[in-house]
């Protein structure tokens, strides 16, 4: 079996993205931006633990969990949505 086969397989049975982890994204990075403010340094760490958790996230094999997460997210943020998509 090739590297790439393999590596095809593995990522086969991941979760992968969805509108949760965009949003993850954008306020990691918002908190990157945000730490370039004097004496904020401390966004830092947060943004890149929000950086790896989204990661994990998306190289997730827990389908199920993860689904889960983006149903409870898009629940809260549908209203707004709609709001503004009006």
């Amino acid at each position: 079996m090739s590297i790439k086969s393999r590596i095809r397989n593995w990522f086969s049975r991941r979760y992968g993205d969805d509108e949760f982890e965009l949003f993850l994204y954008v306020v990691n990075f918002g908190l990157l931006f945000a730490a370039i403010i004097p004496d904020c340094h401390f966004l830092v760490f947060f943004a890149i633990a929000g950086f790896i958790y989204t990661t994990f996230r998306a190289l997730s094999s827990n389908i199920a969990k993860r689904s889960r997460e983006n149903e409870i997210f898009m629940k809260i943020i549908m209203p707004w949505k709609k709001r503004k998509d009006q």
